[in-house]
């Protein structure tokens, strides 16, 4: 081995050694903190969820689609959700380059931003129909907290924040712009949140709260796992092939042993693991997939006029709504506009611009597949009953089923997921879609049908884990010790 050779190999061990004093230990939380993440998911509040907890709608009383809060008749509407809200039917409305408004459709008035009696209202109507205390106490107002600093709920900010007198000390967080529940949490979860996923993603808020800097922390956080486990991985074959025949197993002894063997069987897993943790960041825009965007326009085509949705309203009679009928949104598709009228129990109807039940036909979906793509490109539906590859359930998270899965083949293979009922755009496979599906949830989680069944999949994915957190454990505490080591006096 020449000079500069081995010059090399010692500066690589030591990079290798020193540099796992600080992101080993990065690398150790994030190991062990995935083992939580199995079995406890960061909070969320599904859409089934929150209508559970909505008073029912007397739909007789929500009349005031002409008062002085209602935009001009011309203006489009992007979107509209009519729901009770302090006891009172309300108008939640959405219209192009127009800030979101509340109006009050038993009078036609505005109502501007929810004070906090009326979120209470909103957080006793949980509680009662949740079957939880309804003694709700006066709520604290946050701008943001850690289960409410994603960017998701700052067209939400601030919130109101219910601590409901329950036993599992549940949280409510009610939105002060629009009067919806937007985020729930319990003690439990949160308790085991700051062990799983706050750890793992690098995730308090004062951190989070910087998008930027927290995505290019992750970022090169990540980079320098890969280069770690990278360069341990080829120390670790380097000196099991140099000491192979004085030990077939390994060279070393003691805790050094127990750092090197792990790292010859889990340090490709572990290599994977951290590589596909940066994948889910996306870095510098590897795998961006179109999004859905252009596919929303395709789709519902331009959004209605004030005219056409107070025209639909106005069709809807109480008799054909649903028992208990709590929410009724809107809804779009090859540029008409429908209206879907959801109970409690998550029973939905879409209702047509005439007022008639308007089921999703199969020459909707047609003419929504033709408009989707190229003209030449090749073009096909069906309604999925079961899971495929990319729209499928995992732990907590479930899979809309049934669903319209529409296939466009072109100079891309893209396949679009539809709702069944509202003919709502859920999902958007595409080419990167794909690459990311397998190269981060496929390897970050080992999320493929062979091992999805449990607890085949807890008792591989914790093994595995418990065995690389052994590589990163091991060799931390070897550069501590190496690093803390006393000198001899010269």
């Amino acid at each position: 081995m020449s000079a500069i050779t081995l010059r090399l190999t010692r500066l690589l061990f030591l990079v290798h050694r020193y540099l796992g004093i600080g992101i080993g230990l990065v690398m150790v939380v994030w190991c062990l903190s995935g083992i939580v993440m199995m079995y406890v998911d960061y909070p969320d509040f599904p859409e089934s969820g929150r209508v559970r907890g909505l008073s029912a709608l007397d739909w007789n009383a929500c009349k005031a689609l002409d008062g002085s809060a209602a935009p001009d008749r011309d203006t489009r509407v992007t979107s509209f959700q009519i729901e009770i809200l302090d006891g009172r039917c309300a108008l939640r409305l959405s219209a192009a380059d127009q800030p979101p408004r509340l109006i009050n459709l038993e009078t036609g008035g505005g109502l501007g931003k929810v004070a906090a009696r009326s979120a209470a209202t909103v957080a006793v109507s949980y509680a009662a129909n949740s079957g939880l205390p309804t003694d709700v106490p006066a709520p604290t107002m946050v701008a943001r907290d850690q289960w409410t600093v994603s960017g998701e709920f700052n067209k939400d900010r601030p919130l109101y924040r219910f601590d409901l007198r329950d036993s599992q000390h549940t949280q409510l967080y009610v939105s002060s712009t629009s009067g919806k529940a937007v985020q729930i949490t319990t003690a439990p979860q949160r308790f085991w949140n700051w062990l799983g996923a706050v750890p793992h993603w690098l995730y308090p808020t004062v951190l989070r709260q910087h998008v930027e800097a927290w995505s290019q922390i992750v970022i090169w956080a990540s980079l320098t796992g890969v280069f770690l486990t990278l360069t341990g991985l080829y120390i670790g074959i380097r000196q099991y092939w140099v000491g192979r025949h004085e030990n077939p197993i390994s060279p070393y002894r003691g805790i050094m042993f127990l750092h090197h063997v792990p790292g010859l069987f889990f340090g490709v897993l572990l290599l994977t693991w951290v590589g596909s943790g940066l994948l889910s960041m996306n870095p510098w825009g590897a795998l961006e997939s179109a999004g859905m965007g252009e596919a929303f326009h395709d789709l519902y085509g331009e959004a209605p006029q004030w005219r056409d949705v107070q025209a639909l309203l106005r069709q809807i009679r109480t008799d054909d709504l649903p028992a208990n009928t709590v929410s009724i949104s809107s809804s779009q598709l090859n540029g008409q506009v429908f209206a879907v009228a959801t109970s409690a129990d998550g029973r939905r109807r879409r209702y047509g611009a005439a007022g008639n039940l308007a089921g999703l036909s199969d020459a909707e979906i047609n003419a929504a597949a033709a408009r989707l793509g190229s003209v030449s490109a090749r073009k096909s539906w069906v309604l999925l009953t079961r899971e495929d590859e990319y729209h499928y359930s995992h732990g907590r998270q479930h899979a809309q089923l049934p669903a319209i899965r529409i296939t466009v083949v072109g100079d891309d293979m893209v396949d679009y997921y539809l709702d069944p009922i509202s003919g709502k755009l859920v999902d958007l496979i595409d080419t990167n879609a794909r690459r990311y599906r397998w190269l981060h949830y496929g390897l970050h989680r080992l999320d493929f049908k062979v091992l999805r069944s449990r607890p085949l999949w807890d008792v591989v994915m914790v093994v595995l884990l418990i065995g690389a957190s052994v590589i990163s454990v091991t060799g931390t505490w070897i550069a501590i010790r190496r690093l803390t080591r006393s000198r001899p006096s010269p």
